[in-house]
């Protein structure tokens, strides 16, 4: 794979990192049928694609084959349709979708000891919106929001994280590395910072590629029709191949091993600035 290639894979690599956090929002009221012997565990509110969704657990001593029967039964005689697919087992789970007008409900059973794990949730699902199945989260939901402070993970010392910069992932794989960050500070200046700081480190810059040149190349290929270029997770994001045409990667090595440092504006929102990724592999 030629250099050319190469940055665009692992700014296409970078793009794929996820971000995703939920947070509560007002749920719905319906009181769902309950089978005997069940209890209340848990709920939660959430938003996804623009819909509120409230996710309710529940504990029965029953089957979920028995279970799965009662709300078969009971739905109807609410005036619901059945919704399910016609294979509702997915490995040891059962599947179950009902809708009554606007009104929708999933229904999960998970075998547990002594009984069955249930799972509602409810949302609504106007006539002629796209199913939640096949939609994607929005921005203007709660389910996405950018950390506000570092994620779980772990700097590394020999290589400097981004000016303001906040951790969104720090994972390691042995001695190896990938580390992501977001920052308020505009690509093109964090490409001077790289290339200024990344020498007091023991790093010497050995590629420096700008994506769109490498894009250009990788479309030429017949690559964007043989795997295709990914779309934005969200509804309303920002279109990857501008993100990924406007994005730059820095190839270092030092004694340490190999360093790359992709730097592209934020796929969120480019006026929140950009995401830096660091990909660390150990000299071996």
């Amino acid at each position: 794979m030629t250099p050319k290639l190469l940055a665009v894979s692992f700014l296409i690599l970078s793009l794929l990192m996820p971000a995703a956090f939920v947070c509560a929002r007002q749920g719905l009221d319906f009181e769902v049928p309950l089978p005997a012997a069940t209890r209340f565990l848990d709920s939660k509110d959430f938003s996804f694609a623009g819909k509120n969704i409230r996710s309710l657990l529940y504990k029965s001593k029953e089957s979920p084959a028995v279970i799965r029967a009662y709300y078969q039964r009971v739905m109807l005689e609410q005036g619901f349709r059945n919704l399910s697919a016609s294979q509702e087992q997915f490995k040891d789970r059962v599947l179950l979708k009902f809708q009554k007008e606007d009104l929708v409900l999933r229904i999960a059973l998970t075998p547990k000891p002594e009984g069955t794990e249930i799972v509602i949730s409810k949302y609504l699902e106007p006539s002629g919106s796209l199913p939640l199945e096949k939609s994607k989260p929005s921005l203007k939901d709660s389910l996405f929001a950018l950390p506000k402070e570092d994620m779980p993970g772990e700097d590394l010392i020999f290589i400097p994280r981004p000016p303001q910069g906040i951790r969104w992932q720090g994972s390691r794989q042995g001695a190896n590395a990938i580390l992501s960050y977001g920052t308020p500070i505009p690509a093109e200046k964090l490409v001077s910072f790289y290339k200024e700081k990344m020498p007091a480190y023991g790093w010497q810059l050995e590629n420096e590629s700008a994506a769109k040149e490498a894009l250009d190349t990788y479309k030429g290929s017949g690559g964007e029709k043989a795997i295709g270029l990914p779309e934005s997770p969200f509804s309303d994001g920002e279109d990857l191949s501008g993100i990924i045409g406007d994005s730059y990667l820095l190839e270092f090595a030092g004694s340490r091993g190999q360093a790359q440092v992709t730097i592209m504006p934020n796929y969120v929102d480019r006026k929140l600035g950009s995401i830096v990724t660091i990909f660390y592999n150990q000299k071996e």
